[in-house]
Formats: C-alpha cells, structure tokens, sequence
C-alpha cells in the first residue's frame, strides 16, 4: 500500500515524472508547435505540482486525493492483469481486486483510475505524483489547441489562450491528484470535435469522458443533438420560411409543456416527475453529507419544483461569492468566477451580432449546466469545483465559434 507521508526521497520520483513532461513539451518547441515565450511559459506551469500538497497546502485540503492515489497505485501495480480482466469483459474479477485489497468506498472512482493509470507517466510513489499525470494532459491538450488556434488565426491572438493557465482553478487543480482537469479537458474536447465535425474523436472523447463522470454523458447527448440538429441541418439543408416558422411554433409548445409537465398538472405524467423529483432529493442529501451544510439544504417538493430549481440555477452561477468556506482559495475562486461570468456575457453579446440563435443556444446550455450543479450539489465550494470543469470550456468554445464566423467574413470580403 502506497504511503501517503511524504520523504525526502520522494522528490526524486517528483522530479522523474516532471522530466517527462518536459519533454513533452521541448519536443512541441522543437516541431515549432510552441514558440520560445509559450516554451518558458509551459514549462513554469508544469512545475506547479512541486509546490502543492504539502508545501503551499496540506494534503488534507483536498482530501479526495487519496482514493485516487491508492487506487492508481493499485493499478499500476498490477496493470497488465487487469487490463486483460476488463479487455475479456471480466469485470467481476477487476471489482473484487479493489474490494479485498481496498475497500468498497473506492468503487466509484476504479474505472476513473484505470484511464489514470494508463497515462504515460513514470512513478505513483507520492502525495505529489498524481499532480504531474493531470498536468501532463492538459499541457498535451493545450498545445493541441495553441496549434489549432494558429491555424485558425494568423495574427497573434491565440496568445490569448496563455491567460487560461494563471486561472486559480487551473493552476490548482492541474497540480492535485483529483480528476477534475480530466473532465474539464475532455468535456472540451467532446464539444470541440462536434463544431470540427469530426465524429470518431468525438466518440472517443465521449467514452473517456463516460469513465470519468458518467452523468455528464447526458449533458453531452443533448448539446450534440442540438447544435448538429439546429446549426448543421438547417444550415446545410436550406428549409422555407413556413417550414422554420412551424419548427419555431413547435419550440414553443414543447417549453409550454415540459413547463406544465414540472408544475405537475398532467396526472399521466405525474408519476414520472415524482420519481424524478425524489431520485434529485436522493442525490442531493447523498452530496450533502459530504458538508455541514444542514440548515441550507433544499429539497424539491412534487407541487413546487420550478421556482426552487430557478433559485439553484442562480446560486450555482453566483457560487462561491457567498460561501460560508474556510479554504484558503475562496478568495481566488471568486474573483475567477466573475471574471469568468463577465467573459461569458461578453462573448455571448459578441456571438449574438453573427448569429442570434447559437447566443441562445449558448445562453441557455449555459443556464442547463449550472442547473446541473446547483440541483445536486449543496456544498459551496464541491458546486464551484464542479461547474468549472464545464463553463471554462463552454467559454472556450464560444470564443472558438466567434472565431470562425470572423474567419468566415474575412474570407467573404475578400472574395
């Protein structure tokens, strides 16, 4: 069993796994897919793990980091064998090593670990070493995206990609052996390779995606079938004025009824709502024991839902602000968060003069994914954690989006 204290020795192992990532990024530098400022750049970000658990902070903050640690660790240890146990579907045997070894509170993070496991990183030997595996992802994906947005824009400003590694939440969580700099890459990448139409990366992204929090594969189908269904079909596919008309008339009437089916006038659909009702109340008091948040706690009622859902979508877009939290990084995630809300009105105004539609489809995915928060999750800081993994990369793809319809008048005027 991997020992959580920290040694001396253990900054050997720290400093193998941070060589690895160097050279990830000095052969990026060297096939010019980086230049010699992102190149300094890079390399400062990927030392942040030195300077985390145990150093600036304890361990203890974030205290999560230790299922996955011992679990990673597990893995590693015994790899092979259990790669071939999931690879002929054995899944039985792949559950009950963790049960007998460590325990069954670990089982929802097992199938998250294998996907850590498997990055190519050396040593899982300290507190610290998770850090560089998720720094190591995000660095190859940001440079990813540093070429994508070089060759989307020719003048500089892709520069503006760089202001998204001094993010409190990014630093931090990059640098901690948690999994939310996995989902926030990948929930990215999922909605990414949607716009470039390019299916099979998205499935893959998808499927990853699956194994770090399954529940946001549901967000991810909808945002899918909507934004190919609206903004590839009908743009692709040019339908008469009568025919959109009728689809406009058609939205209408289904919010009119999914609204009426959540006050709960339908008795056929009665039913349906109140499991659905009581399947929330069940998480939320699951995620609220996780804090000593008792007399905040909000349950739906089967006649007086909307109002209190409204309520939470609004608490998880202010959240932190008013956080009653003890963590020495409120402060920073506050502000971030503002700064964050600011970016994403600015740029929904900005997308709104090219095309109106996709600002509402933006604003409103926007308002889904804090509801998606603010519904479950009661503490203050676990909600912040949470929605960051996704509005950061809906405010990276709706820069993408005003991007091309730039790149789309440029080369209109000029033709």
């Amino acid at each position: 069993m991997l020992d959580l204290n920290s040694s001396n020795f253990s900054i050997i192992f720290d400093l193998v796994n941070l060589l690895t990532i160097l050279i990830l990024i000095f052969i990026s530098f060297r096939k010019n897919l980086i230049n010699k400022p992102g190149f300094i750049i890079l390399i400062l970000f990927s030392s942040t793990p030195l300077f985390g658990n145990d150093v600036f902070f304890d361990f203890n903050v974030f205290p999560d980091q230790a299922k996955y640690i011992l679990s990673v660790s597990l893995i590693r240890d015994n790899y092979f064998s259990i790669i071939a146990e999931l690879s002929r579907g054995d899944f039985e045997a792949f559950l009950s090593r963790f049960d007998n070894i460590i325990g069954e509170r670990y089982k929802p993070v097992r199938f998250t670990s294998v996907f850590i496991a498997s990055i190519p990183m050396p040593f899982v030997e300290t507190v610290r070493s998770l850090g560089f595996f998720g720094k190591f992802i995000f660095i190859a994906w940001f440079i990813y995206q540093i070429t994508h947005q070089q060759k989307l824009k020719k003048d500089e400003s892709y520069y503006y990609y760089y202001l998204i590694l001094v993010l409190p939440s990014i630093l931090i969580y990059s640098s901690v052996g948690l999994k939310e700099i996995y989902i926030l890459v990948f929930f990215h990448l999922c909605m990414f390779f949607i716009l470039q139409r390019k299916l099979i990366y998205f499935i893959i992204s998808l499927c990853v995606l699956t194994l770090l929090r399954n529940e946001l594969i549901i967000i991810m189908i909808i945002f899918s079938i909507f934004y190919i269904f609206v903004f590839y079909y009908f743009s692709e596919n040019k339908i008469s004025r009568s025919i959109e008309n009728l689809f406009k008339f058609l939205f209408v009437i289904s919010t009119l009824v999914v609204a009426i089916i959540f006050i709960g006038n339908f008795s056929s659909t009665t039913e349906y709502v109140y499991l659905f009702i009581e399947k929330v109340n069940q998480m939320k008091m699951g995620y609220h024991m996780e804090g000593d948040v008792t007399k905040e706690i909000r349950l739906y009622s089967h006649n007086y839902i909307l109002i209190p859902m409204i309520k939470d979508i609004f608490n998880a877009i202010l959240t932190p602000t008013f956080s009653k939290s003890n963590s020495i990084f409120l402060n920073f995630f506050i502000i971030e968060n503002y700064l964050l809300l600011i970016l994403f009105i600015f740029y929904s105004i900005i997308l709104f003069k090219y095309n109106y539609l996709k600002s509402i489809f933006f604003i409103t995915f926007f308002f889904i994914l804090n509801l998606s928060v603010g519904m479950f999750v009661i503490n203050d800081m676990a909600i912040y954690r949470y929605k960051i993994t996704m509005i950061i990369p809906l405010i990276l793809i709706m820069r993408e989006e005003i991007l091309n319809h730039k790149n789309e008048n440029i080369i209109f005027n000029k033709s």
